[in-house]
């Protein structure tokens, strides 16, 4: 796809910026796992029932991202990326104020949609920056900042939830979004795809048998680390005194 604007040589900051953006949204993904003991107690739910935010923030990021990129694919990337970090720390923040279960779930489904926005767009936007030479390079920064985000992000987001609270944490991930927001509306170039493809045309790669396989693996791998990730979280939470 060809994109309006020049490679820029100053690909590097705002590929960086985009990884910033990507350890924002995975640390939103990741943390809830770490603190579901206080969110089941402070919600009054079990802590499978509290285990749905991480369920239904997965599954509405599954099903809108397709979605959400059919709808915006005449956009520039750098109105969809600014528009998906408004959504995913509003989403955030009303995660943080409101105050029932049912409420906390339909929040989750829109912190999930500004996701959905964001980490594709970032990966694509990295690589048109960065050029032909450079873009395996960009992408790879930009799920970077994913990788960072289970490492550290999650941990730092589980320790201010220990701390204060685990609705300190949602506020937490929404400064991180709002870090990033102004940096991309008034430094990332005007980048536009052309030849926008339909949500058929989003599918259809799914009918080749090597991406399947492909999706199959990330898939099983996904799916041991939220768990491991909460185990690890529960063996390093403080215990309360007795």
């Amino acid at each position: 796809m060809a994109h309006s604007a020049a490679v820029d040589e100053r690909w590097l900051p705002q590929v960086a910026v985009l990884a910033f953006g990507t350890f924002a949204v995975g640390t939103d993904a990741f943390v809830v796992a770490g603190l579901l003991p206080d969110i089941s107690r402070s919600l009054s739910v079990s802590v499978a029932a509290a285990g749905q935010l991480v369920s239904v923030f997965s599954l509405a990021y599954a099903v809108l991202s397709p979605l959400l990129a059919a709808l915006t694919g005449s956009w520039s990337r750098r109105a969809v990326l600014v528009t998906a970090l408004l959504v995913f720390a509003t989403g955030n923040v009303a995660t943080a104020l409101v105050p029932g279960y049912p409420l906390v779930l339909a929040t989750r489904v829109l912190a999930a949609a500004g996701a959905a926005m964001f980490t594709p767009n970032a990966g694509a936007t990295a690589a048109a920056i960065a050029g032909e030479r450079r873009r395996g390079q960009a992408i790879s920064m930009v799920t970077m900042g994913l990788t960072c985000s289970l490492v550290a992000g999650a941990p730092l987001g589980t320790a201010i939830g220990n701390a204060w609270g685990w609705r300190s944490t949602m506020w937490f991930v929404a400064a991180l979004a709002a870090v990033v927001i102004p940096i991309i509306a008034l430094r990332l170039p005007s980048v536009r795809f052309t030849g926008a493809t339909g949500l058929r045309q989003r599918f259809a790669p799914l009918a080749d048998s090597r991406i399947g396989r492909v999706l199959a693996g990330t898939l099983l791998a996904f799916t041991g680390d939220l768990p491991a990730l909460y185990l690890y979280q529960l063996r390093v939470r403080p215990r309360p005194e007795r």
